[in-house]
């Protein structure tokens, strides 16, 4: 078969199309958007486990933290409004659709772990996207610790100032 029969081979456009879509940018989504597509609340930290569903007084917040015109973003607020759930979707966001080094500062490194075992692992454990990433993370072959979760374009560091 010549060069110029295969052009037109239907095994070679599938194979062709299938290396374009890996290489396609991913699509351009807001937090609060990631956020109603794809995170869950686990039953450790939420009264109502399961499906996220965003809160008005929230999508400004959670779209302003992925703006990349917004350098930084200070929220006052009451409490019991879902702020630490904004922040958990915000990391969650960045390991799973823009990968990149995130940093959490917790006043001591007790209450970096703390969040760690209560937030972060829960989280990753019910959010489906995320437990693809990670797998289990508890696992003794994971290479994941506390403090420290790697993933395909980063780490997440979680410290105490």
């Amino acid at each position: 078969m010549s060069v110029l029969n295969l052009i037109g081979h239907p095994r070679l456009k599938a194979l062709a199309d299938a290396a374009f879509k890996i290489l396609e940018p991913p699509r351009e989504l807001k937090l609060s958007e990631w956020a109603e597509e794809y995170a869950y609340l686990s039953p450790e930290n939420s009264a109502e486990p399961g499906k996220w569903r965003n809160i008005p007084y929230q999508i400004d917040i959670m779209d302003a933290i992925t703006d990349p015109n917004i350098e930084r973003v200070t929220v006052k607020k009451s409490a019991r409004v879902g702020y630490t759930k904004i922040v958990d979707h915000a990391i969650a966001y960045y390991i799973h659709h823009d990968p990149s080094p995130i940093l959490v500062v917790q006043p001591t490194i007790e209450d970096a772990e703390g969040y760690s075992k209560d937030e972060i692992e829960p989280m990753i454990r019910d959010t489906p996207v995320l437990f693809n990433i990670f797998g289990d993370t508890k696992a003794k072959n994971s290479g994941q610790t506390i403090n420290v979760k790697s993933f395909p374009g980063g780490k997440l560091y979680l410290i105490g100032a």
